[in-house]
């Protein structure tokens, strides 16, 4: 006898993964017949017992946990020396199937899928293959899409099953494996949006108010965000992917300024492409100068011209909103004249765009020297004012140290003549005069009449004979001086006083009579008056 415990009398026998089952194989015969298990070609190890009546053998084997290699033929032999004997027992395991791993899947959306479930079989080898994604049934088979959507992305479950009666129940054996499925698309954005406003496009604040941008991006793979402002110069990339497909930016301005207003994009992109979104974003400031221009002739924003040249006077402004025609003045200023309005003319042309305001000046002229003041209104805080100033040209350094040198030199040249005039006409004169004193001159002397004084101061009469000789002398010729044509003669004689009477009075001077001296015509006649 030969069997199963709880399958007597059974040759073919099944058992379940893990099941255990205990083998007993009983001979009698004379000599005790000595047992033995083969299976599959291979002696096992089995317990052999031998009964008291020296006429019967048992021989036991246990399976312990039941596996799909226990499986097959089992023979028992009994033999002695009068020959041998066998039976046989077909033992199988029921096991489910094998299902092979399966790798995730990355398909570009729109392509298509075609996946086969790969197992190893079991027993009973007929096997079912179903597919499922989200418990709902995709597949019997091979899972086939033919143009794979993003919604399709997701984890799809292969399960192989197979089935066995046995009596009164059934076996199902079932294995699985999980692969998910990556649906490559191009990115979009969801949402961008200034913080509090919510769906709203185009944003109007004031200068000053702090902005927040929040912009959420959708793809596969995760898309990364930038967001770019080309005023700016701005290409933020901070966004924070998630396990999913979407990504998350923030970023905030504040506090926000004029130069911040424009078009903002973000933008979502991936391996497979990119997409964005736009909003405008209008920030309110007053008129100011353009701070990236410079001021008119580099020279805080004077000007020096020539009269007949052109000059022109050019503000740069940054405003929102942008000033019109209407909101700009522009006034000339004097010392002498209030300020007044300027207007076109053939001369003089103001022009602007708005954010550029032009004073073109065709031919300066000397009223055009002055200050100019220009006035910007946009409604946003107060008016801008910006001064010009025309002038005439500054000379170099070089030039001012020649014209300081001619200054000098000039002035040098003036002390020397203011100087040297008046010693010229002084040398000139005495000159002159020392030229025109040479001469013969006739002087009639005056007729001397000597008077003699006592020592009791009674008057003497001169003798006759000194009258005489005194006559005879009345005309002499003498180089004189005309500076002595006026003296007083005190005369000492015998010890006694005498005054000199003269008629001689300051000289005249005429042309020397030629009829008496015709031969000495150096000399000029000295007439007594």
């Amino acid at each position: 006898m030969f069997h199963v415990d709880t399958f007597e009398g059974l040759s073919n026998i099944t058992l379940e993964d893990n099941d255990t089952a205990i083998m007993q194989c009983i001979a009698e015969g004379f000599p005790t017949p000595r047992l033995s298990l083969i299976k599959d070609n291979s002696t096992l190890d089995a317990f052999n017992e031998v009964s008291e009546g020296l006429t019967k053998s048992h021989l036991t084997f246990k399976i312990t946990f039941a596996l799909g290699h226990d499986s097959g033929t089992y023979t028992c032999i009994a033999s002695n020396t009068h020959g041998q004997s066998r039976r046989y027992v077909h033992v199988q395991i029921l096991k489910p199937p094998t299902v092979m791993s399966i790798d995730d899947a990355y398909i570009n959306e729109g392509d298509s899928l075609n996946k086969s479930c790969i197992y190893h079989t079991g027993f009973p080898p007929e096997t079912d293959i179903q597919w499922t994604k989200d418990e709902t049934v995709v597949s019997n088979g091979t899972l086939w899409i033919l143009k794979v959507a993003r919604t399709d992305a997701g984890i799809y479950t292969c399960r192989a099953t197979n089935t066995h009666t046995r009596g009164r129940s059934n076996f199902t054996g079932c294995d699985w494996e999980q692969f998910k499925l990556h649906v490559l698309y191009q990115p979009f954005v969801q949402k961008f949006s200034v913080e509090s406003f919510g769906e709203v496009k185009n944003v109007t604040l004031l200068e000053n108010t702090t902005v927040e941008f929040h912009c959420i991006g959708e793809g596969f793979p995760p898309p990364d965000l930038r967001l770019v402002n080309s005023n700016l110069n701005m290409d933020i990339s901070t966004g924070m992917s998630s396990e999913s497909t979407t990504t998350s930016l923030r970023h905030i301005l504040a506090p926000a300024q004029c130069k911040y207003l424009g078009k903002y994009t973000c933008i979502a992109s991936n391996k497979i492409g990119l997409g964005g979104m736009d909003l405008f974003l209008n920030i309110l400031c007053p008129v100011r100068r353009n701070p990236a221009v410079s001021k008119t002739e580099d020279d805080n924003n004077i000007a020096f011209r020539n009269i007949g040249d052109a000059v022109t006077f050019a503000f740069e402004a940054q405003a929102n909103p942008t000033p019109g025609r209407s909101d700009i003045s522009l006034k000339k200023c004097t010392d002498s004249n209030p300020c007044t309005e300027i207007t076109n003319d053939s001369n003089i042309h103001i022009t602007t765009n708005g954010t550029r305001i032009t004073l073109y000046l065709g031919n300066v002229s000397e009223s055009d020297y002055g200050i100019y003041v220009l006035q910007v209104d946009n409604g946003i805080g107060k008016p801008h004012t910006e001064v010009y100033i025309l002038k005439r040209p500054r000379l170099s350094e070089d030039a001012t140290q020649s014209v300081i040198l001619s200054y000098i030199i000039i002035a040098g040249i003036s002390i020397f003549v203011f100087l040297a005039i008046p010693v010229v006409v002084f040398c000139v004169c005495t000159k002159f005069n020392r030229s025109n004193s040479r001469a013969i001159v006739e002087v009639e002397l005056p007729t001397i009449v000597p008077s003699t004084f006592n020592r009791e101061g009674h008057s003497i009469q001169s003798s006759p004979l000194a009258s005489a000789q005194i006559g005879e002398q009345s005309l002499i010729y003498h180089e004189i001086d005309p500076q002595l044509s006026e003296f007083d003669t005190p005369i000492v004689a015998d010890g006694i006083n005498s005054v000199a009477q003269t008629s001689c009075a300051r000289g005249r001077y005429e042309d020397l009579d030629r009829s008496l001296h015709g031969d000495e015509s150096q000399y000029l006649r000295v007439v007594a008056d």
